[in-house]
């Protein structure tokens, strides 16, 4: 992990990390998070953000250039064809989070509109005017041919109509984790089951994850954010382990559980993610092993992790290659096999509220 030192430049916290830049949304997020930021930092981290954007070492850093983050009345009424005048009247009576400008102007952040349309009667008529898709219809058709529409999608490389229905999934009030289980996660076991008949090719199965990064990075835009006290979570998939869609997924349900998460990537050394916990004091850690090149290095190496930060941390793991047999060789407070027991699991501990304060271990 590259870390921006004080030594290297004085300007810049010791809190960041290429990392941990990757997984903003916008300058302003940033300054929520590390208040002290000043100016000079502030044009010094644009730079930084455009060259990785322009080499495209991190792609995806910002959210889509179409998808607004900040809305105004207007672009709100067109969207959902209602009068201004009720958008800016909602807003005043608190039903709509809002912001307003040192002119008195308000603006609302998408996903503040978007819990707002999933919570009311009104209907997202005309979805481009806040920079989503246009609408498909496809998930009024049932689970199944949903689901069978999103894996033609996939396969095709249609991320258009994928994204169409993971924003209609979304607004039809499926729960994130369900969204990642009972859909993104099974269209990619189907599509691995066609990769075993001969039926796609490899190309299609990496496609579609470059497709599903750049839609996780939107559904993590678009829904409820952490809040500035929200304890702090990292996590990664370990050395050997190039998948990197299931700590992803991770940290956006964690972020919408009100924890401040960030996936450390793919293929991280656990000892690289000693040195994270010992700088950012997160007081969750989690840990997706989809696969693993020897056993007994993986639990030698995690035990090490483990024994250094017992007592201070939660720790969740997960992934499928963590087998029965593998999970008693090793302790954590929870194993979760998909999102929607993690969401459980999160939902069911107490948020701790000091750096060393943390849940009891299961194991």
């Amino acid at each position: 992990m590259v870390a921006l030192r004080g030594s290297e430049c004085p300007l810049v916290p010791d809190r960041l990390s290429w990392p941990f830049l990757n997984n903003l949304r916008s300058i302003s997020e940033l300054k929520t998070f590390i208040p002290e930021i000043n100016v000079h930092v502030e044009r010094f981290l644009v730079g930084a953000i455009f060259i990785l954007r322009f080499t495209k070492q991190y792609p995806y850093l910002l959210t889509r250039n179409d998808m607004k983050s900040e809305l105004t009345p207007r672009q709100i009424a067109t969207a959902i064809r209602v009068s201004e005048s009720s958008i800016k009247r909602w807003c005043d009576k608190g039903k709509i989070q809002t912001s307003y400008t040192a002119g008195g102007h308000r603006r609302i952040p998408i996903n503040a509109i978007l819990t707002f349309l999933r919570s009311s009667k009104h209907d997202l008529i005309n979805p481009q005017a806040i920079g989503l898709p246009e609408r498909s219809n496809v998930v009024s058709n049932g689970y199944e041919e949903t689901l069978s529409s999103l894996v033609d999608a996939m396969v095709n490389g249609n991320e258009t109509l994928m994204r169409q229905t993971v924003v209609e999934l979304f607004l039809a009030e499926e729960s994130i984790p369900k969204i990642l289980d009972d859909y993104i996660a099974a269209a990619f076991h189907k599509i691995g089951s066609l990769w075993e008949c001969g039926q796609v090719e490899v190309f299609q199965e990496r496609r579609a994850c470059e497709m599903s990064v750049r839609i996780l990075n939107e559904v993590r835009a678009v829904s409820p954010g952490p809040s500035v006290n929200s304890p702090l979570a990292i996590g990664a998939s370990p050395a050997g382990d190039l998948y990197r869609m299931p700590s992803m997924m991770v940290e956006v349900v964690l972020r919408n559980a009100n924890w401040n998460a960030t996936s450390m990537g793919e293929n991280v050394p656990l000892e690289s993610l000693a040195v994270a916990v010992r700088t950012q004091r997160p007081k969750l850690f989690w840990l997706s092993v989809s696969h693993v090149e020897s056993e007994d290095q993986f639990v030698a190496d995690y035990q090490n992790f483990y024994n250094e930060f017992a007592g201070q941390l939660t720790f969740v793991v997960g992934g499928r290659r963590l087998t029965e047999e593998l999970r008693q060789r090793i302790k954590f407070s929870a194993y979760c096999s998909n999102m929607q027991e993690l969401d459980s699991f999160i939902k069911s501990i107490p948020i701790p509220t000091s750096p060393m304060e943390s849940p009891g271990l299961g194991q």
